[in-house]
């Protein structure tokens, strides 16, 4: 057993001196996994470039900002935003 994890040891060692055997070994192994597990695309790759901005992330929604005196800002939905005459206090909790 000893032996045979010396001849393992020296095998590891001249697969890493050498990155040819390395890229060859790579290469096997993909070779296997595409026999084992290959199969044809199943999506469409499109060549071309695809124009758009950040903003276009962005979903287009009608929103109410608020800011206060004191610099909050908040930003409310417009179904969820409730109106307030001068000097309202908010929503007060029972």
């Amino acid at each position: 057993e000893y032996e045979q994890l010396k001849k393992d040891i020296a095998w590891y060692e001249e697969v890493l001196a050498d990155p040819k055997k390395v890229l060859d070994i790579i290469k096997s192994e993909l070779i296997e996994l595409k026999s084992r597990y290959g199969d044809e695309r199943r999506t469409r790759i499109l060549e071309g470039e695809l124009n758009f901005e950040d903003e276009d992330l962005i979903p287009v929604e009608e929103m109410i900002v608020t800011i206060t005196n004191t610099g909050y800002i908040k930003r409310l939905h417009v179904d969820t935003y409730k109106s307030q005459r001068r000097g309202g206090k908010g929503v007060i909790g029972m």
